[in-house]
């Protein structure tokens, strides 16, 4: 079981929008996904979440918007107690030097990139997990994207990632 999952926020914990998630309300969890990480947590399993900036017509949304989206996020998690133990922003893209991004979430949480797992939508940033040893959890509709090397375990949402995880 792993020390560490990584969850790309965007698909995964809530639906996807065209524009991304600029304020709190409009953050909608997928079925079950927040029942999912109170599991993670109760089974003694850290959890980081992952999510780059939507750029809005002015550019890219203030930090403060951000945080006031992870709070709404933590209070959602909180009533079914369960809780994200850190928040990470990418800059620019989420698949923008993604293996120095996880190595770092790992050195965060002094795990090493074997005890960590990453579930996300984006086959792109399934390259550099595999490069580092992180174990990588697509999640969603398969993609014409992803390359055969990198062959990840493939759930269709995170209550599914859930149970492998916690069962493996």
């Amino acid at each position: 079981m792993p020390q560490l999952v990584i969850i790309d926020r965007d698909g995964v914990i809530n639906e996807n929008r065209e524009q991304g998630v600029l304020r709190p309300q409009q953050l909608k969890p997928l079925p079950g996904s927040l029942e999912a990480i109170a599991r993670l947590n109760h089974a003694g399993i850290r959890v980081a979440v992952i999510s780059g900036r939507p750029d809005t017509p002015e550019g890219q949304i203030p930090i403060e918007s951000m945080d006031s989206i992870h709070t709404h996020l933590q209070q959602l998690l909180a009533r079914r107690g369960g809780h994200i133990d850190a928040f990470f922003i990418t800059t620019d893209t989420v698949e923008e030097d993604t293996e120095a991004n996880l190595d770092a979430i790992c050195d965060r949480f002094s795990t090493t990139p074997q005890q960590a797992v990453v579930i996300t939508t984006n086959p792109h940033l399934l390259e550099n997990p595999k490069a580092t040893g992180i174990q990588a959890i697509l999640v969603g509709t398969p993609s014409e994207n992803t390359h055969d090397d990198v062959r990840p375990h493939r759930s269709p949402d995170l209550v599914s990632a859930t149970d492998y995880l916690l069962t493996s």
